[in-house]
């Protein structure tokens, strides 16, 4: 036998031999797929849970002394009222939930009403204590008085919808699709409030800067009370925590001034319901809202996946194992399985947060781990679980503000001198306004002169403070 002919025998060996290599693997492969595709083809019932959690969510009635009207039609136009212009949109957005319904998309809210400005300007010196101190910003600022006046219109109307004597969630997305309000009207209407309040401050026009905080603050308490979805309670508690950092600032820079309304404000900064600082009910439409996304069968391939895909930057298989491999009611019933869990996280106290919150995260990213169990609803097993504790954390760390400044406050009713405040604290004071997730007092850096605790959150006002003051949020004294 002649060497080309062992060699041409070799090679045919090896061909064959590639060849049945590449055809058990796409016949593994195939046998995969039709096995994942035959697996998940077929659900399983929704569990009692599940099913609870996906009960229609009953809509409050409006009352004519609800701001909640005013808050959705912040953006009026000339003729209308916000009021008239707000139950329009509380009916679009109410209508949007029967099924097969559009989605209402709301234009995004302007504070300058009817206008084009969509941000506030960005040069100008807005009142952001998480940021920077507002008083000294604001007396530099020699626009402040035009700028006041551009956007007066939009203050009014802030604080049309702030002196009602009722605040709360008139409407709650429930179904897969739904569009949500814009929350520009209080945020930035927020910031105006307060920049209007520094200019009383600094033209030693107390009586009216205090009334003004008054509302602030009592309207920031109603509005968290009422909250009834997440994005709501948070956005309540951030503006709680602009509220207080305001007031620390203005107690440490004006404290002669400021002395004959130290008990006044001391009661501002008490919440009148522990509701105030709670995710639990919004944690439940939360869960709602998901398991109608999980429920909807366009859920396994979304707009913006769809979009994505078009751009050729989200992989077809990703899309096909979520076409294919995924189990609507499979998916409730985890999620439903999650929430009791979650919901244990929102209700422990804050001295439990933090054993709660480890808890929670080794049991998402245990649940995160995929294993053979994965084949069956894969996609459903990979959306599932999440963790929540960020959010509970914001909400404690919100509260553990306002007992923060709280303190502050007594102090300066006692008057230490700075060798002395680490024995009031030691005492009745500091038991009285004690770290919330300690128990014990807060603490004191003599140093800096400032007071201080370690936030369990991020996001937002959090992470300002914690920049500035090395991952603390701190009042200076």
């Amino acid at each position: 036998m002649s060497i080309a002919t062992i060699t041409t025998t070799i090679l045919r060996g090896m061909v064959k031999a590639v060849l049945w290599l590449v055809g058990t693997v796409v016949v593994l492969v195939v046998v995969f797929v039709v096995v994942l595709v035959a697996i998940n083809a077929l659900d399983e019932r929704l569990a009692p849970d599940a099913q609870a959690l996906m009960a229609p969510v009953p809509q409050s009635a409006v009352s004519d002394a609800n701001g909640y009207v005013e808050f959705l039609g912040f953006d009026a136009p000339e003729g209308q009222t916000t009021r008239e212009f707000g139950m329009e949109k509380l009916q679009a957005y109410r209508a949007q939930e029967t099924p097969g319904a559009p989605k209402f998309t709301d234009a995004k809210v302007t504070i300058v009403p009817g206008g084009t400005t969509k941000l506030l300007d960005q040069d100008a010196a807005w009142c952001r204590p998480e940021i920077a101190d507002c008083l000294a910003r604001s007396a530099a600022d020699a626009m402040l008085p035009a700028l006041l006046k551009k956007y007066a219109k939009g203050l009014e109307r802030y604080r049309a919808i702030r002196d009602k004597p009722e605040y709360s969630q008139l409407y709650i997305p429930a179904r897969s699709g739904s569009g949500s309000p814009s929350f520009g009207a209080l945020t930035y209407g927020h910031l105006v409030s307060l920049l209007d309040v520094a200019q009383k401050l600094n033209a030693g026009q107390f009586d009216d800067a205090v009334a003004e905080l008054e509302k602030e603050m009592a309207f920031h308490f109603r509005a968290a009370v009422g909250a009834r979805n997440m994005v709501d309670q948070l956005v309540a508690g951030a503006m709680l925590a602009r509220d207080a950092l305001f007031i620390s600032e203005v107690f440490r820079t004006r404290r002669d001034a400021m002395a004959p309304y130290r008990a006044r404000i001391a009661a501002m900064l008490d919440s009148p319901s522990p509701r105030a600082f709670s995710i639990t009910e919004a944690l439940r439409n939360e869960t709602r809202l998901q398991i109608s996304f999980a429920s909807d069968p366009d859920w396994t391939m979304e707009d913006r996946e769809r979009e994505l895909l078009m751009e050729k930057k989200t992989s077809t298989w990703w899309v096909l194992l979520r076409k294919f491999a995924y189990r609507p009611n499979a998916t409730a019933n985890l999620i439903a399985e999650d929430y009791r869990f979650k919901e244990g996280v929102t209700k422990a106290p804050a001295t439990a947060f933090d054993a709660a919150e480890a808890d929670e995260k080794a049991r998402v990213n245990l649940k995160a781990v995929p294993g053979w169990d994965w084949i069956v609803n894969p996609a459903g097993k990979i959306h599932a679980p999440s963790d929540i504790s960020h959010y509970v954390a914001r909400m404690h760390d919100t509260a553990a503000l306002l007992k923060l400044v709280s303190l502050q406050l007594a102090l300066y009713e006692k008057a230490p001198s700075a060798d002395a405040v680490a024995t009031v604290l030691a005492g009745k004071t500091g038991k009285a306004f004690a770290n919330p997730y300690t128990g014990k007092p807060m603490d004191f850096d003599a140093k800096s002169n400032t007071l201080f605790f370690v936030p369990r959150g991020n996001g937002g006002w959090i992470r300002e403070l914690k920049t500035r003051f090395n991952g603390k949020i701190a009042v200076a004294l």
